[in-house]
């Protein structure tokens, strides 16, 4: 993990503990009492732990931390999995308002997710077409991991719930819910990685 990385992960660090584990807790205690909207609470923050500690399991240089960060990626992954499968989809457009914008939401989310992808292929397409073939981006790594994932898992699914939602399918207003409350938190780690890195020059 190169010095600027570390420093973004340490600002994030921050976030996680500070914002992310006391509405997990939350979200928790309040979703075990039947809260629909703590469960779809739980459900977004899960998602960014999910996200999180994939990052790190794959970015991170080894360390002490290895089977912590294996642990956190399992367990999110599985309670992520396991949370979504007790909604019951098909009543979703029936829990969900009527006069809900779907059309704006899913087409925030597909934006969303359209921009993200075109700004990492400007980093990728690039050197293929000019002979260079590895980014400047991968720096001392191996790969674009943050790229990768992105556009092979995170942002298509932040696409095809936006779709499935402008078409009111069932699962279109669960994942969609479920990014919606996943983002905020993402920007807001980013923002306090961006905030870290201008503190420290």
């Amino acid at each position: 993990m190169s010095s600027d990385v570390a420093i973004q992960g340490i600002a994030q660090d921050y976030v996680t503990l500070f914002l992310a584990v006391p509405l997990l807790l939350a979200a928790l205690i309040f979703s075990s009492k039947g809260s629909l909207r703590s469960r779809f609470l739980l459900a977004g923050i899960l998602n960014y732990f999910l996200l999180t500690y994939l990052f790190y399991l794959e970015m991170a240089m080894y360390n002490e931390m290895f089977l912590a960060y294996i642990i956190l990626t399992g367990t999110s992954f599985f309670a992520f999995v396991i949370l979504l499968l007790t909604f019951d989809i098909q009543k979703m457009p029936v829990i969900f308002n009527s006069n809900i914008p779907v059309k704006f939401i899913g087409g925030f989310l597909i934006f969303n997710s359209i921009v993200i992808a075109l700004l990492w292929l400007s980093v990728v397409i690039p050197p293929l077409i000019d002979g260079s073939i590895i980014p400047d981006a991968v720096e001392h790594y191996t790969t674009l991991t943050v790229q990768g994932l992105d556009m092979a898992l995170f942002l298509p699914i932040s696409f095809v719930s936006g779709f499935l939602l402008i078409k009111k399918k069932p699962f279109g207003y669960l994942m969609s819910t479920v990014t919606l409350v996943f983002l905020p938190m993402l920007m807001t780690a980013l923002t306090a990685k961006i905030i870290a890195m201008a503190m420290t020059g």
